[in-house]
């Protein structure tokens, strides 16, 4: 197979086959001295930004190699950028550091001892990139990350989506591929065809945790119980009313994690004045003597994919009693890396790992 470049100017054969390619001058005898080039294939796939940069520094240092010594020169010409396409600022960037790339839809830049040629304005004619999300790892993101580390292999970004919805989040499909675009530049993920892997769930709990915001809590109500009232019918009611709810992270822990600390139960509700007005609570100014905690938080990431119990209690998802516990204490912080370590073992699949390596790397 043979490729060829859709301008004139850069009329020439290249090989995929071969790692050097060979240009020649139009309107020269092709015999004639100078008229001939050299240079050595640097492939790349579709550019984006981060990408062009990490192409750019290979590029710089063949460059150095080819020009270290006169042998080096004939037994490794200087790089050639072979990429779908080349804006004119890359080509620009290209030029400012002596360097050569042609593209397939006409525009490149040839620089050598003695020669400069350059062509740009050919439009792009493949299918523009999806522009990577600024930061997946905060916002609806969230639920992206919080599915590949559940499971860390799946079919497609389309499956991921589906996979959000059902659990009643709240994501576009156009959302879930930006954020893969830029864990895949990030190196969190990788894919083959369409399947997607989770490669470095280290990377990306400590990227969330890094990017987390706690929860706004708008209103948080200490409240003593009447003394006819249990904690069955409060969850009764919670399920069967119009309220978003589940256990607060730190309790939540408690159930997961196997561990307690002395204070009042946590609850987060979308609507606090909806609770307190179904049961005669009495507030109190004194944590120490509260029955329980009501944290209004109106965010509905706070309620995403909560685990229900048999007796009906809703925990906060494991990612987020994670990212919302504070490890103040040393009886917290061995829970939390317990749960971290539940986490990243959850999503693991041993037999998916031995049949692609290269593909998972390690974890």
């Amino acid at each position: 197979m043979v490729f060829k470049t859709q301008s004139p100017l850069f009329d020439n054969e290249i090989d995929p086959d071969s790692d050097q390619a060979r240009f020649e001058f139009s309107g020269k005898n092709p015999s004639a001295p100078g008229t001939t080039r050299n240079f050595t294939i640097v492939e790349a796939e579709r550019l984006t930004a981060k990408k062009f940069l990490k192409v750019l520094e290979e590029l710089k240092q063949k460059n150095c190699l080819s020009s270290d010594s006169l042998a080096a020169v004939f037994s490794s010409p200087p790089p050639l950028l072979i990429t779908p396409y080349l804006s004119a600022q890359n080509l620009e960037t290209l030029e400012q550091h002596n360097l050569s790339g042609v593209d397939f839809c006409g525009n490149g830049v040839l620089l050598g001892k003695g020669f400069f040629m350059m062509r740009s304005g050919f439009r792009n004619q493949f299918k523009p990139l999806p522009v990577a999300m600024k930061n997946p790892y905060t916002g609806v993101a969230i639920q992206v990350a919080e599915t590949l580390l559940n499971c860390n292999f799946l079919p497609s970004q389309k499956h991921i989506c589906n996979s959000i919805l059902k659990k009643s989040g709240q994501i576009s499909l156009s959302q879930v591929n930006k954020a893969l675009k830029t864990m895949e530049e990030d190196s969190i993920i990788c894919r083959r065809g369409r399947i997607i892997c989770l490669r470095d769930a280290d990377s990306l709990l400590a990227s969330l945790k890094k990017n987390h915001k706690r929860r706004k809590v708008v209103k948080r109500l200490y409240v003593t119980k009447p003394w006819d009232i249990g904690i069955q019918q409060i969850i009764n009611f919670l399920n069967n009313a119009d309220i978003r709810w589940s256990h607060s992270p730190l309790s939540s822990l408690h159930y997961t994690q196997n561990f307690k600390e002395p204070g009042p139960l946590g609850f987060r509700v979308n609507n606090s004045g909806l609770l307190m007005s179904a049961f005669p609570f009495e507030e109190t100014h004194l944590p120490g003597q509260a029955d329980y905690v009501f944290e209004e938080v109106t965010e509905p990431l706070a309620y995403y994919n909560t685990t229900i119990l048999q007796d009906g209690r809703r925990l906060s998802n494991d990612l987020e009693c994670y990212l919302e516990v504070n490890p103040d204490n040393e009886q917290r912080e061995k829970a939390i890396k317990s749960l971290r370590a539940r986490i990243i073992d959850r999503g693991y699949h041993e037999e998916m790992r031995k049949k692609y390596p290269k593909l998972f790397g390690k974890l």
